[in-house]
């Protein structure tokens, strides 16, 4: 979270402060500021032609499967 307040700070503090109180632009940018994260992916193995790529793909494999049961057989929701 600490790296997601810095990096949006800028967001708030003076881009935001552009625009009125209630506006549209403001309230977008507020919400991204209050809702989404920060995410750096580093790929250290680099002369891999998709690694990074890779790791993209199967969040959204993951994202679109069908929820797995929970050991007690639930499903989370």
């Amino acid at each position: 979270m600490f790296w997601k307040d810095e990096a949006f700070a800028l967001w708030i503090e003076q881009w935001a402060k552009l625009y009125e109180d209630e506006s549209p632009s403001r309230m977008i940018i507020k919400y991204i500021h209050d809702n989404y994260f920060l995410v750096n992916l580093v790929d250290n193995d680099f002369p891999l032609e998709n690694c990074l790529w890779q790791v993209i793909d199967d969040m959204f494999e993951l994202l679109d499967a069908p929820p797995e049961p929970i050991n007690d057989g639930t499903v989370p929701e």
